[in-house]
């Protein structure tokens, strides 16, 4: 990925970017994408020196924004405390959710659309997609050793938390992060919990409106 002149990506061959709200399950997406895309670089997952069992998911894919805000102008290479006014107004931008779901309708080979209770529910089937839709399906032979498997165990909550890396140091340019914070509970509608009924009752006033907004899209809230 490179920058021209203007100011706009210019992107290469081979470059995955990963999109995603926040608090939308991207922390467990980015150790589900560099554990199924760069296995066949890094130690095996059940191995002490595996990257995610020293760097924060976030320091093994890092975000564009802060590359850019670096100086970082080249290629990419590998190696909240937000109000809820502003987590409302990301909600509300749902545009951009529709014109990714809808080009992974029309070119599925481009774009890999995800959800996250379908990745709770099958963790392991999301993990085959991931390979399939990079280039990088498992073998036979990866599949007999268990590795998908493997990759599941060491991308769990309970596995990345564990990990010193997530329990120390903290993320973030302008806006600082504890690296424990990016590790809830990992289960579905965990948000009912984190509201006060009032905004529970905005919530679900915003709820309505997405609703109104996705009828006939083939999405669903």
């Amino acid at each position: 990925m490179a920058m021209h002149r203007g100011g706009g990506l210019v992107p290469s061959a081979g470059d995955v970017l990963l999109a995603s709200f926040p608090k939308s399950g991207m922390t467990w997406l980015k150790a589900l994408a560099i554990a199924t895309t760069a296995r066949r670089a890094c130690p095996p997952p059940a191995s002490p020196d595996h990257p995610l069992r020293r760097l924060n998911p976030h320091d093994c894919v890092p975000l564009l924004e802060r590359l850019f805000a670096a100086g970082r102008t080249r290629k990419i290479d590998w190696s909240p405390s937000g109000t809820f006014g502003n987590a409302m107004c990301q909600i509300c931008c749902y545009k951009k959710c529709m014109s990714l779901y809808r080009a992974s309708k029309i070119d599925p080979g481009r774009v890999l659309f995800l959800k996250y209770e379908e990745v709770l529910r099958d963790p392991v089937n999301t993990i085959r997609e991931l390979a399939q839709f990079v280039g990088q399906p498992f073998s036979d032979t990866e599949e007999e050793a268990g590795i998908v498997a493997e990759i599941v165990k060491l991308c769990s909550l309970e596995s990345l938390r564990s990990q010193k890396a997530n329990k120390e140091g903290i993320q973030g340019v302008y806006i600082k992060f504890s690296h424990d914070s990016y590790f809830r509970k990992g289960v579905e509608e965990d948000w009912r919990n984190h509201m006060t009924p009032e905004m529970a009752e905005m919530g679900e006033h915003l709820d309505s409106i997405i609703r109104e907004k996705l009828d006939g899209s083939g999405l669903t809230i």
